[in-house]
């Protein structure tokens, strides 16, 4: 099973050729763009190998074929005596002959799996091409940049976000509630945290994730843009948990922290979890509302100026792109969608902030 690959598109000039299927010419060829694929993978034993092919996808003026490359070149150019062999080894692999636009309307494969042949067929759907004003030039081809649309994306940005949300807060949660109180019942520690903390409350978080951006940017550590948010979220949320929790036991009852000595010691595990804890929680919770809605809109923020990744998109993402592509006309329902998550994880802090003020 492959686990890593990369793809290289060039286009080429060719002989003039007429996709066909079954000997029937469908279509005029008009140009050939050849993909390389190199392939990381492991062999049976597990140990590591390589391996690579080259795809062709052959563009036509209302069809488009998709195949291995020279299988396309003997097929549909003639070209035996060059891609013979190539197109010989290809069949080992049994791999499909893709149509877009055959038969009219619809997406076709055509595959093989031994001893059977197989045909699918689905309608082709309306990508909503729009030319655009970027140009490029690529292969000798003056090009100009089309943007189009296919399935949806909306709900699996909007998982993502809050998977990252989540991620970022119940770090930011766990080591605060730990760390505050500790420092909340040592002093030394305490003033151990000081600069980290003021260090944290200052820093600009708009320009950590350009500079994080800027430093991870690279085919090997592209992955860890997707994490970005995690870590904004931890810089805000994680000082206003481990101040509020820091507080809370500084602020306890006297009466109660006397007993607790009596019995065992304030500093034992179930004087922690059975009295401080509680006490805390009810003292903090105000605070941790707070932390909650900060962190999604830090979030998205930090969405959009890394535009995460394309397999784990984002809200922030799509708004990102949307704006870059020039589609202005998603902005405004993505960022409808973004105030409603923000408005949504905000409400607890308004529910316990109107309580408090009764």
């Amino acid at each position: 099973t492959p686990r890593r690959g990369s793809s290289h598109g060039r286009s080429r000039p060719v002989p003039r050729g007429r996709p066909s299927r079954n000997g029937r010419h469908i279509d005029q060829a008009q140009f050939v763009v050849i993909y390389d694929f190199q392939i990381n993978t492991t062999d049976k034993n597990g140990n590591a190998a390589k391996d690579s092919m080259q795809w062709a996808v052959v563009v036509g003026s209302h069809v488009a074929k998709c195949t291995e490359f020279n299988r396309v070149m003997g097929e549909d150019f003639g070209e035996w005596k060059e891609y013979g062999l190539g197109e010989f080894n290809a069949r080992k692999y049994n791999l499909p002959v893709i149509f877009v636009g055959y038969p009219d309307g619809e997406i076709s494969s055509f595959d093989k799996v031994v001893p059977n042949r197989y045909f699918y067929t689905e309608p082709l759907p309306d990508f909503g091409w729009k030319l655009m004003d970027d140009t490029l030039t690529v292969g000798g081809y003056l090009c100009q940049k089309a943007v189009g649309k296919y399935a949806g994306r909306t709900w699996t940005a909007i998982g993502w976000t809050t998977l990252r949300f989540v991620i970022g807060f119940a770090i930011s949660f766990v080591l605060g509630s730990l760390l505050g109180s500790l420092a909340g019942l040592h002093q030394w520690f305490k003033h151990f945290m000081k600069p980290t903390l003021g260090v944290m409350k200052t820093i600009p978080t708009a320009a950590v994730v350009i500079l994080i951006v800027a430093t991870i940017y690279g085919p090997k550590n592209a992955y860890l843009i997707t994490y970005v948010p995690c870590l904004l979220i931890f810089i805000v949320a994680f000082p206003l948990i481990f101040e509020a929790f820091r507080a809370a036991l500084e602020n306890e009852n006297p009466s109660v922290m006397a007993s607790l000595d009596l019995d065992g010691g304030r500093h034992s595990w179930m004087a922690l979890t059975k009295v401080l804890w509680p006490d805390a929680f009810a003292y903090a919770r105000l605070s941790i509302a707070q932390s909650l809605g900060l962190s999604m809109k830090v979030c998205i923020m930090s969405e959009v100026l890394s535009a995460t990744s394309a397999s784990k998109p984002s809200v922030g993402g799509l708004i990102s792109n949307a704006q870059s592509s020039g589609a202005v006309e998603d902005i405004l329902p993505l960022a409808i969608i973004a105030l409603l998550l923000m408005l949504i994880i905000d409400i607890p802090f308004f529910v316990l902030r109107s309580k408090k003020g009764k």
